[in-house]
């Protein structure tokens, strides 16, 4: 009996863990974006790796791309990845 009520409280609290997830990831994406609209309104230059990786892709050279944006600024192959799918996909 204890072992059932522990797996319901485990799989409710799973439901609630994810719930939470779901809405700080809508929250990020809203922050995201007010920060595009801001940077784009006071005319904020974006930073000088995007250049870079635009023309990387242009070459198909996907993975330099990932490489120089993890140098440039430090940040996990996963986030490299994302930044430059983000570039990627921005004129689609």
């Amino acid at each position: 009996m204890e072992f059932i009520v522990l797996v319901a409280l485990i799989i409710v609290s799973g439901f609630f863990v994810t719930s939470r997830v779901n809405n700080l990831e809508k929250m990020i994406k809203y922050q995201q974006y007010t920060l595009d609209q801001l940077s784009k309104k006071l005319g904020v230059a974006e930073h000088p790796i995007n250049e870079d990786v635009r023309k990387h892709l242009q070459e198909d050279n996907y993975v330099k791309a990932i490489k120089e944006v993890r140098e440039a600024l430090g940040i996990s192959l996963t986030e490299a990845k994302q930044f430059v799918d983000a570039i990627k996909n921005e004129n689609k």
